[in-house]
């Protein structure tokens, strides 16, 4: 059953064809003639194109123009991830600061490390000599 209205469907639009040309010749002139007289300049226009464009250097440069899209795109992405990471992380950072400060006494260092260094920066300067331009004698 398919074939055949495929069959019959061809054979009404082939006589569509041979009908609607004798009545434009027999009467002179175009139907639809305008509409007509466009789609033939864009199918000529078309035509040209795919007769005279390059494609495989078209489809290379466009492919190109594509990936440095995607890649500009993924960079931004990763830019925007970046960011967002870091602004958690300092508020974070922010909170856990405030505690700390909140919970240390104030006249004490907050970590033995930060005393440590603080108690090798007076040795060094009471070992130093006073006058390094001078060697002794």
């Amino acid at each position: 059953m398919g074939p055949l209205v495929f069959l019959l469907a061809a054979l009404a639009l082939v006589a569509g064809f041979f009908a609607l040309t004798s009545w434009e010749t027999a009467r002179g002139g175009r139907l639809f003639a305008p509409a007509r007289a466009r789609f033939d300049e864009r199918v000529a226009r078309a035509a040209f194109v795919a007769r005279h464009v390059d494609w495989g250097s078209y489809f290379a440069s466009e492919s190109r123009v594509l990936l440095l899209r995607l890649g500009h795109d993924l960079a931004h992405l990763s830019l925007r991830f970046v960011r967002f990471v870091e602004r958690v992380l300092a508020r974070t950072l922010r909170s856990l600061r405030a505690r700390v400060a909140h919970e240390a006494p104030a006249g004490e260092p907050t970590r033995p490390f930060v005393q440590a260094l603080s108690d090798f920066k007076e040795e060094l300067k009471t070992a130093r000599p006073e006058d390094l331009g001078n060697p002794p004698e």
